[in-house]
C-alpha cells in the first residue's frame, strides 16, 4: 500500500434515531415547547386544585382506618402542592414569554438544562399532588384506595425513568 493516503478519520457518534437531528437548539423551539408544557401543567393543576379544594371544607365521615383530620391534610397537601404547580408555571410561563431568549442560539446544555430542571420540578409537584390524593382516597377506599397509590407509585417511578432517558438522550 503507498504510504501516501492519509490516515482514516474516526466519524463522529451517529444519532440513534431517539432525537431529531438538532445539535443546537433555537430558543424558539425551546420556548415553544416550555409553552405548551407550562399550558399543560396549569391545565392540570387547575383541575386539581378545583376538585380538591371544596373537597377540604366539606364535613368528612371518618374513614375505618384513620382519621378525618389526616384525610383533610393529605387533601391540603394535595391542594398546595396543586397550587404551587400553577403559580410557578404561571410565572415561568410569563417569563419565558416576555424574555428574548438566550441571545438567539440556545444549546441544550447551557441555558436548556436550567428548563429542563423546572420541568422536572413541575411533574415531581404534580407526582405529589396525585400521591397525596391518592392516599387519601386509600384511607376511605381500602383496598382499591392502595392499588391508586401503587398505580402512582409505579407512574412516579416512569418519570423518573424516562426523565433519565432523556438526560442519556441529550447528553449522547
Amino acid at each position: 500500500m503507498s504510504a501516501s493516503h492519509p490516515p482514516p478519520v474516526a466519524s463522529p457518534p451517529q444519532n440513534s434515531g431517539v432525537l431529531p437531528e438538532r445539535s443546537p437548539h433555537k430558543s424558539k423551539d425551546i420556548k415553544e415547547w416550555l409553552g405548551t408544557f407550562f399550558t399543560i401543567n396549569i391545565a392540570i393543576s387547575t383541575i386539581g386544585a378545583g376538585f380538591t379544594f371544596p373537597i377540604i371544607f366539606t364535613d368528612l365521615h371518618p374513614p375505618s382506618n384513620s382519621s378525618a383530620e389526616t384525610v383533610r391534610e393529605r387533601l391540603v397537601i394535595c391542594w398546595l402542592l396543586f397550587i404551587a404547580n400553577i403559580v410557578l408555571a404561571g410565572g415561568f410561563a410569563v417569563y419565558i414569554a416576555l424574555e428574548p431568549g438566550c441571545g438567539g442560539e440556545c444549546q441544550i446544555k447551557s441555558c436548556g438544562v436550567w428548563w429542563c430542571i423546572l420541568a422536572y420540578l413541575l411533574q415531581v409537584l404534580l407526582a405529589g399532588a396525585f400521591m397525596a390524593a391518592a392516599l387519601a382516597i386509600a384511607a376511605f377506599s381500602g383496598t382499591i384506595g392502595w392499588i391508586i397509590v401503587g398505580l402512582t407509585g409505579y407512574a412516579c417511578a416512569l418519570l423518573v425513568m424516562i426523565w433519565v432517558w432523556i438526560y442519556k438522550a441529550v447528553s449522547l
